[in-house]
């Protein structure tokens, strides 16, 4: 090891020394302050108190600037506590922000609990109530995910300048995702585990370009013992499927491509998750599925004539 990657080492290790030495002083000083009321507080089976207590943190956190380490634990504990009730919802969601605002690189989490304090408000709220909790959680989801996808297409123009941004690929999505995704998206990615692509459309007054991130199928007649997301008959009845779905696809003039998964069948023991699909091009000895492969190559050697003739806008 070189003299400047032991300095590099010790000055990370110094910091984090540093970092859980503030944390555990600033443990120790809300301890002193509040220690004793937090604990009357939440032995009491009433938790509005709980919430009273909470907004009183927050405040407190708003007055201590020169301490962030205490900010964050008065935050933490605030928003802890006005979770506990519904009155406490307001205060639980400032005290979300303003951490976020404190540990930008702890944002995600924040805006996480910002997004469970909203649903937490819609789920017990009644009556108009409700009705307006739900909007806002809504106008809440959509800028979450319009703030994905502005981020990651921002990181991937900087660092890659001049490529196209696919989104992410959508395996389940409801239109607010897919609108959000739009805006900043060069291309959609959908995954898209069905029998027939070919009147797929992206919701309503979307009109970007769709690329199929994941579709498969499989039988049990030969390799494994399962067949995947999509079930065929036989190995004959697979490779016919292989060609209609691109086919469908071809014919559709909002998709611009597929992507089959995988190349290779999962191993008979599964995967980390346990997966064991038969879902490959070749088995798990590196042996083609010849159906499969046959219907690959009769859709591949014909499908720029095929999307000319089909195709209809």
């Amino acid at each position: 090891m070189t003299r400047s990657m032991a300095l590099s080492l010790c000055l990370v290790a110094l910091g984090t020394i540093q970092v859980s030495s503030a944390r555990a002083d600033a443990v120790s000083a809300f301890e002193q302050v509040y220690g004793e009321q937090l604990r009357k507080t939440v032995a009491t089976a009433d938790t509005r108190d709980d919430a009273e207590l909470a907004k009183s943190l927050v405040e407190a956190a708003k007055t201590s600037t020169s301490d962030q380490a205490l900010q964050v634990v008065l935050l933490e504990k605030a928003y802890d506590l006005g979770m506990k009730h519904l009155i406490g919802q307001a205060t639980a969601t400032e005290a979300a922000r303003m951490l976020a605002q404190l540990l930008p690189d702890r944002r995600a989490q924040y805006m996480e609990k910002i997004a469970t304090a909203a649903q937490m408000l819609y789920t017990r709220s009644t009556g108009t109530a409700k009705q307006k909790a739900g909007e806002d959680l809504k106008a809440f989801y959509t800028r979450l995910a319009e703030e994905y996808f502005r981020t990651c297409r921002e990181e991937i123009q900087r660092v890659a300048p001049n490529q196209l941004y696919l989104g992410c690929r959508f395996a389940w999505v409801n239109d607010r995702a897919a609108q959000a995704a739009a805006k900043y998206c060069d291309v959609m990615t959908y995954n898209l585990y069905k029998r027939d692509i070919a009147e797929f459309r992206p919701p309503a007054g979307i009109d970007k370009p769709v690329i199929v991130g994941e579709f498969h199928f499989g039988a049990l007649d030969r390799g494994l013992f399962h067949p995947g997301l999509q079930k065929t008959a036989n190995q004959q009845e697979r490779a016919a499927m292989y060609q209609s779905y691109v086919q469908g696809a071809l014919r559709n003039p909002a998709i611009v491509g597929t992507h089959w998964f995988q190349y290779g069948d999962q191993p008979t023991t599964g995967r980390g998750d346990g997966e064991n699909y038969q879902i490959g091009f070749l088995d798990i000895c590196d042996s083609p599925y010849p159906e499969t492969i046959a219907a690959c190559r009769e859709v591949g050697y014909s499908m720029y004539t095929y999307r000319l003739e089909k195709c209809v806008p």
